[in-house]
């Protein structure tokens, strides 16, 4: 009886998943898309990817054939694939183009996004912004949340129990599946946590890994260097912005440290490169009333968000605040993902949430 109720509970899963596959490619038919245009025109849709997937060097992430198939769609269906340049140009203009437009970018400065989406993006001829955490690619420091994913990946214990003054936390690494979970459990933690707090952590965790962190980012974990991204800049295809100096979380830090991650970062990149955005990206998306006003003291007139939703540019009160907030999608796993958000399916699924942003 059981193993048949969850047969039977299996098929209805498989079955509701193909229902759904086939609604939603329907529905984001170009011809579907197209007479909903009139009421999507001004809506931008940018996505916010991270780790490009590499085998060679064990690295989880957005599967560059996946990519490559959603590019291939969107120059086939003659989308409108716009940089943030441009999409900052459609918010200052009077008379939006229509047709929904898309827009990537990519977080941290990975060598990844160098070497493996750089050249794909290139090939279909397709804009991006790249945010740069300025000490990552100094050679300085690399990023506290990936030494949590060095040290879980890498150490030979079994578990792991991190103490600070405050808490304690224990971990189970049998399996590569409790170490990821691991790595995304301690990450959420530590974003949450005051910077005294985080740097407690992070000071404990060598000890408790019996693994020692190296002092420059291992190739797995290696930026992209300030070359790469001068030759990516002159292709004209890549603009670059500021991610902060070291990744870590302004809102946990004095008012003094937090400004200096904004300026410093923006400053190191003005002297790097010939053309950087004034767009920040906060680390991990975190940022509160204060950290906004840093960014108007520092000249920065766009901020980018991890919280998902649509760029308006039909709301006039966006349209004349500054910093400009832009809000961005996780690019998805799947096609029907991606279908919801680039077309109109996502703007018509928040008619029926009140009180979003977008609606």
């Amino acid at each position: 009886m059981c193993g048949s109720a969850a047969q039977v509970t299996t098929v209805i899963h498989r079955t509701k998943n193909i229902l759904k596959q086939v609604v939603i490619r329907a529905l984001a038919h170009p011809r579907v898309r197209t007479f909903f245009s009139p009421f999507t025109g001004c809506l931008r849709t940018v996505f916010m990817m991270h780790r490009i997937e590499d085998p060679a060097q064990g690295i989880y992430g957005h599967s560059i054939q996946f990519i490559e198939s959603i590019l291939q769609r969107l120059r086939r269906q003659n989308y409108r694939l716009v940089s943030l340049p441009e999409l900052i140009a459609d918010l200052n203009g009077d008379a939006p183009p229509k047709g929904h437009s898309v827009a990537f970018t990519f977080d941290d400065g990975t060598y990844d996004q160098a070497e493996i989406a750089a050249p794909l993006f290139r090939r279909y001829d397709c804009p991006a912004t790249i945010f740069l955490i300025t000490g990552f690619v100094d050679g300085s420091l690399w990023p506290w949340d990936d030494q949590i994913a060095y040290l879980f990946r890498h150490t030979t214990r079994t578990s792991v129990t991190i103490r600070t003054d405050s808490q304690t936390l224990s971990y189970d690494l049998r399996s590569d599946a409790q170490r990821l979970s691991a790595v995304e459990d301690l990450r959420l933690r530590c974003k949450a946590m005051a910077q005294p707090e985080l740097l407690a952590v992070l000071d404990a965790l060598p000890d408790a890994a019996e693994l020692a962190i190296p002092e420059r980012a291992p190739r797995a974990y290696a930026p992209m260097s300030w070359d790469d991204a001068r030759s990516l800049e002159r292709t004209g295809l890549f603009s670059f912005g500021p991610h902060s100096v070291s990744h870590q979380i302004l809102t946990g830090m004095s008012s003094e440290h937090a400004r200096g991650e904004i300026t410093g970062s923006w400053q190191r990149m003005r002297h790097e490169l010939a053309e950087p955005l004034p767009v920040f990206n906060f680390p991990s998306g975190l940022f509160g009333t204060r950290e906004i006003e840093f960014l108007s003291d520092a000249g920065l007139s766009t901020f980018v968000t991890s919280d998902a939703g649509y760029v308006s540019l039909c709301n006039d009160r966006e349209r004349r605040d500054f910093p400009r907030r832009l809000d961005r999608f996780v690019f998805p796993e799947t096609l029907e993902d991606f279908l919801q958000y680039s077309t109109w399916i996502e703007w018509g699924k928040t008619l029926l949430r009140p009180g979003t942003r977008n609606s």
